[in-house]
């Protein structure tokens, strides 16, 4: 996961594939998504308190979903 850019409103675009992930430990997926979600903060411009995130499967065994985008509010 990482914030790959913005879009035409400022939100950072964060992209995750589960496919790319090399490390399986659950603490540090967290603490990696934790700081990705910290850094499209600091990436917001005045007044934006909205992020895109873009999720892809990949080719994950057992997951039939395609990529597909949220629009996530931070509390």
């Amino acid at each position: 996961m990482h914030v790959i850019g913005h879009d035409a409103m400022g939100r950072p675009i964060l992209y995750s594939c589960l496919a790319a992930a090399k490390n399986k430990s659950f603490q540090d997926n967290h603490d990696h998504m934790i700081m990705t979600f910290e850094n499209a903060i600091r990436l917001m411009p005045p007044g934006v308190e909205q992020w895109v995130w873009v999720s892809g499967s990949g080719r994950v065994p057992g997951m039939k979903c395609t990529a597909s985008r949220r629009t996530c509010k931070h509390a």
